[in-house]
């Protein structure tokens, strides 16, 4: 039987004033947060890595990205209209040298615009994260998982959560629940039968759906959030499978595939 430990909790304003006031005091609320709801309030509880704190700290000193853009994008199409009037005014007697000049001016305009284009493409697709609704998770499914690995997979789910916009974490192996962590849905295990996880098993690569909710087979979703955004299905030996859920359409980066690499290197690494 799946260890119990879940608890019912809202997402929004988890760590507020409010549920302090209403469990007795403040230190109750965070306590009853996930650990990245922790880090925004202020909790101490995981280290958020120096990678991260230091991208934060350059963000908040520094120029907004978004108005970045904005400038790149006005400069580029002042460059490019300024050499387009350039080139009209000598249209007669273009040398070789106005020529280059024009050619140079030209590859900066549209460096500029491109800049610009691509920060707005981040910036609208940094507002798609939600909050997910359902119970918040930290039990091992199996009595096979010893306490030292069960440690290791508490931390390392901790830190993939803490960095990227993943916010369910499960981990099957020989048609079995070992562990799950962080927001689940109202399916206290995962159908190993369902055949979005028999093909997830029989891909030796891992299963991308950027978009749940166009997904045909989301009903067979149900140990997961019912708004999840977005799922990852990584493989792992002996038949094994790890299920990532996120916050976020389009959620991951190539730097969020190399935390769900060493994630699943270390889960096929661990002696259970």
């Amino acid at each position: 039987m799946i260890a119990a430990g879940h608890r019912r909790m809202g997402f929004v304003g988890a760590c507020g004033p409010r549920m302090g006031a209403r469990h007795g005091t403040r230190k109750n609320a965070l306590d009853r947060s996930p650990p990245w709801r922790l880090m925004s309030a202020g909790g101490s509880r995981t280290r958020r890595p120096e990678w991260q704190s230091l991208r934060m700290r350059a963000r908040d000193g520094g120029v907004d990205e978004k108005e970045l853009g904005k400038m790149s994008l006005g400069l580029g199409i002042l460059t490019l209209a300024v050499d387009f009037a350039n080139r009209l005014g000598v249209l007669n007697s273009v040398e070789g040298v106005q020529s280059r000049s024009d050619l140079v001016g030209v590859i900066c305009g549209v460096t500029m615009i491109l800049y610009g284009l691509a920060t707005r493409d981040v910036n609208v697709r940094a507002e798609q994260q939600v909050e997910l609704d359902g119970q918040f998770v930290d039990e091992k499914g199996a009595d096979v998982v010893s306490e030292s690995a069960l440690q290791k997979l508490r931390g390392a789910a901790r830190s993939v959560c803490d960095a990227t916009t993943v916010r369910s974490v499960i981990v099957l192996k020989a048609g079995q629940v070992l562990y799950r962590y962080g927001v689940m849905g109202q399916a206290a295990t995962v159908d190993t039968d369902a055949e979005i996880i028999k093909q997830a098993l029989s891909k030796p690569s891992r299963t991308y759906f950027a978009r749940v909710e166009i997904l045909p087979a989301k009903e067979q979703l149900n140990f997961l959030p019912n708004n999840v955004q977005a799922v990852l299905f990584e493989p792992l030996p002996e038949n094994g499978l790890l299920i990532l859920g996120a916050s976020k359409v389009r959620p991951f980066t190539p730097e969020d595939f190399g935390w769900i690499r060493a994630l699943s290197n270390l889960i096929a690494s661990l002696e259970l």
